[in-house]
């Protein structure tokens, strides 16, 4: 994984990463930008569509794509 630091919690990040797909033969590569959320040794969640205003950041107003660690191929820190 190419990074330049260890990425922290409410980073905004760009992130390259492989995923499964069906019927391609090979993996397939795929970016994701958005804020981190948690972090743990396996896995990154990142939420990618994140309210500005605390009263409408609610589960059903946020999306967020955990991201296995080992599947990463880049990792940017944005801020």
């Amino acid at each position: 994984m190419e990074m330049l630091s260890e990425p922290e919690v409410e980073d905004i990040v760009r992130i390259v990463f492989l995923d499964h797909a069906q019927d391609l033969g090979k993996p397939l590569v795929c970016s994701v930008y958005g804020v981190i959320e948690h972090i743990d040794k396996t896995f990154l969640n990142v939420v990618c569509w994140h309210p500005t205003y605390e009263e409408d950041d609610t589960q059903e107003n946020r999306t967020t794509y955990s991201i296995v660690r080992s599947c990463i191929q880049q990792l940017d820190i944005l801020s």
